[in-house]
């Protein structure tokens, strides 16, 4: 289903996958379903509609939101490490 969500995205510009986000091998394990990703949908549409992400980003300092951005790639990218096998590392 996730797969889906990134072809449908996809549809309308967006180049981000859906698949993989910071905690998806832990929320997975916990058994988080279709649900938790759907909800992670919802309630950023809803925050983007209503200009609630728009207020957040006008309060927050801007040279904050890079280090942060750097701090949850290399997070996401760890995971994915630890949880690939070794044979696909060159890939």
């Amino acid at each position: 289903v996730d797969g889906i969500g990134t072809a449908i995205a996809s549809f309308f510009g967006s180049p981000f996958g859906t698949v993989v986000y910071i905690g998806h091998p832990a929320y997975k394990r916990s058994g988080a379903l279709v649900g938790y990703s759907l909800s992670n949908g919802l309630v950023y549409l809803f925050l983007s509609w209503f200009g609630i992400l728009a207020l957040v980003q006008s309060i927050v300092n801007q040279a904050t939101i890079g280090p942060i951005v750097l701090f949850v790639g290399l997070m996401v990218n760890e995971e994915a490490l630890n949880f690939m096998p070794a044979r696909h590392y060159s890939a």
